[in-house]
Formats: C-alpha cells, sequence, structure tokens
C-alpha cells in the first residue's frame, strides 16, 4: 500500500518576534474603545485593556490558522513526508522556494523532483522513503480577510470576556474563513 503523509511539521519564527496581522489600534478602533468615557468633551485613553486585547488578536490568528490550515504569519517550516503515491499537498501558503533533502539529509537536485503550483504546491514526484521539505510560508501581504476574520473573533471575545461564549461565537469569523479552508472537515 502506497502512503502519502506529513509526518512531521516544525515551525520556526526566526527572532521569535511575531508582528500580527492586526494591531491594537485596529482592533480598539473595530471595538470603538477610543474616547470611551462618557463626557463627549473629554478625550480619554483606553489603556487599560490593551494586554487582554493583545492576547485575544494572537489567540484569533491561531484559530484562523486552526481554521483554515493555513499559516498566516511567516515562519520558516521543516515538514517531514512520505510521498510514495505522489501529488501530495506542502503547507502553505508558500513564500520562495522549497528545499527537499532525503532520509541521509542529502539535497535533492531541482531537477530531480517535479512540483505543480507554487503558492500552493504539490510535490508530484513519488518517493519510497521519507524526505524532508524546508521553506518559508505564510502571507507576506495579508489578505483583507485575515484582519476581518480576526477582528470579527476579538470582538466576540472581548464582549462574552469572563462569560461563557454563546453557541454563535466565531460564527461570523468562520464565515470570513470558510471559503479559505485548506483542510478537509471530517466532522
Amino acid at each position: 500500500m502506497l502512503v502519502n503523509q506529513i509526518i512531521n511539521v516544525e515551525e520556526d519564527f526566526g527572532s521569535g518576534e511575531v508582528t500580527e496581522p492586526v494591531t491594537l489600534q485596529q482592533a480598539k478602533d473595530y471595538l470603538r474603545l477610543e474616547g470611551f468615557g462618557g463626557d463627549d468633551s473629554v478625550e480619554q485613553d483606553f489603556d487599560f485593556d490593551d494586554t487582554l486585547i493583545n492576547s485575544m488578536i494572537q489567540e484569533a490568528r491561531e484559530w484562523v490558522e486552526k481554521f483554515t490550515g493555513q499559516y498566516i504569519v511567516p515562519r520558516s517550516l521543516t515538514v517531514v513526508l512520505l510521498n510514495q503515491a505522489g501529488m501530495i499537498k506542502l503547507p502553505g501558503p508558500v513564500i520562495g522556494s522549497i528545499v527537499f533533502t532525503d532520509k541521509d539529509d542529502t539535497v535533492i537536485d531541482s531537477d530531480d523532483y517535479d512540483i505543480i503550483g507554487t503558492q500552493w504546491p504539490k510535490l508530484e514526484t513519488c518517493y519510497d522513503e521519507r524526505i524532508t521539505a524546508d521553506y518559508e510560508a505564510g502571507y507576506e501581504t495579508y489578505p483583507k480577510w485575515v484582519e476581518n476574520a480576526i477582528l470579527a473573533y476579538v470582538a466576540d471575545h472581548y464582549e462574552f470576556r469572563g462569560d461563557d461564549l454563546p453557541p454563535a461565537a466565531n460564527e461570523r469569523a468562520a464565515q470570513i474563513c470558510r471559503p479559505q479552508r485548506r483542510v478537509v472537515s471530517w466532522a
């Protein structure tokens, strides 16, 4: 029996500093938190929830990544895979080129394999043993749907913070993300 399977994926953010697709100010504007205070003549800084909102932005981005099966924030990936039947899909979106190595960590010459596609590539060439793919994945420029999904998620979670989320929480974010899904749902 021929097997196509991703065995392991290791992520590396490089410097460890992640720039989220949505800024704190964008989220605060979306939540309408600036100038909050009741007296229209007095502008107040609304900064006491900044740490909470920042953590919600990260949580929302991670939720979008899991829900869609896409890497949003750029990072280096090391993907160990079996491609015995050919046409395995690599996680993406892919930025730049992919370097494949065999089980002995020898680089496989680009003339010895075929890839279909660039942003969402499939490795067409079959290999009997495991191989490793090293490449950058994520978006260099974030699509608008990413920002909208994150803001919708943050709004639901901010509004119901400290309470149980209602059953419809995340539904707006899910509606935005659903057309972008790269994963198969068996549920």
